[in-house]
């Protein structure tokens, strides 16, 4: 063996041996690194199949996520044109209804003018209406107590005067008069105190009427009382035209409605003279206090007739 292991093909055969050592070595890293890669190669596959798996399953919810993204964006397009479609109905509508609260408003307009138009027409016809009538006034708590207190002082004022005038001895000749027994009121013949009283009260009496027939009147146009009876009656049924035709009246022609008072004055004073004046201690003190007493009684009524 000695000699073919130290000839050529011993050598050669050796050399092969020592080759196929190594190419088992060889062979053996090749199985080793092919094991390796393999194993790296599966654990490279399993983490591709799962990050791929993940990213499938990412990419999956990503889909479904636009999915709904696109039928809620799908719903809301709809419903917003729905929306859009009814706000241009509602735009249509409020436009028409616009328009007609235009035509309404140029109605109105027009009217107004013509009502603004006919209210100062009224207002003028008013003012001139309002320049026949002499204001009257309502009696509030202060009116009230003005005339009351003047007609007071008005009363006063006659009893004064007719105590004074008439309150003293009268002679047996006026007393035998006819006109003791033709006065409205029952007077004693005497001159006892209460005789003299009822003297005064007597001219009281005829001083009340002659002031009542010939001042307190509704109207001096006239020096009859038919106008008198006829605002009497009207004032009855209806005072509130009575009102304005008093206030009429008080308008129409003054100077003859001073007139008439100053004839009415005359008239009054006339009546008590006639009735009282030959019982009076003094005619001409009596009708000087009568003249003051018509002033008074014209005052005092001259503040109720305006209520």
């Amino acid at each position: 063996m000695r000699p073919f292991c130290e000839g050529g093909n011993g050598k050669s055969l050796k050399a092969m041996i020592q080759g196929h050592e190594t190419l088992k070595a060889e062979l053996s890293d090749l199985r080793t690194a092919y094991n390796t890669n393999l194993r790296a190669l599966a654990q490279q596959q399993i983490d591709w199949d799962t990050e791929r798996s993940c990213l499938q399953e990412d990419n999956e919810q990503k889909i479904k996520a636009l999915i709904e993204a696109k039928k809620h964006a799908e719903g809301t397009a709809t419903k917003l044109r729905g929306e859009k479609e009814a706000m241009q109905v509602r735009m249509e509508g409020m436009g028409n209804k616009n328009n007609a609260l235009k035509d309404e408003l140029q109605v109105l307009k027009q009217q107004h003018d013509a009502n603004l138009e006919e209210l100062n027409n009224v207002q003028e016809s008013l003012t001139t209406v309002r320049s026949f009538l002499v204001p009257l006034r309502a009696l509030d708590e202060t009116g009230r107590v003005t005339i009351h207190d003047g007609f007071a002082d008005l009363f006063q004022s006659a009893m004064d005067l007719c105590q004074s005038a008439l309150y003293h001895d009268v002679s047996d000749k006026n007393m035998a008069g006819s006109s003791f027994q033709s006065h409205a009121l029952p007077l004693p013949a005497s001159n006892s105190p209460a005789a003299k009283q009822m003297r005064v009260v007597a001219g009281l009496a005829a001083c009340g009427k002659a002031l009542d027939r010939h001042l307190f009147r509704d109207s001096f146009l006239t020096q009859s009382h038919e106008l008198d009876e006829k605002l009497h009656l009207l004032a009855t049924t209806d005072r509130l035209h009575h009102a304005y035709v008093r206030a009429a009246l008080a308008k129409v022609l003054p100077a003859a409605q001073t007139q008439g008072q100053n004839r009415g004055a005359e008239l009054a004073i006339n009546e008590v003279m006639t009735a009282i004046g030959r019982w009076a201690r003094d005619e001409r003190a009596l009708r000087s206090g009568l003249e003051n007493i018509c002033n008074k009684a014209l005052k005092c009524w001259a503040l109720a007739w305006q209520v």
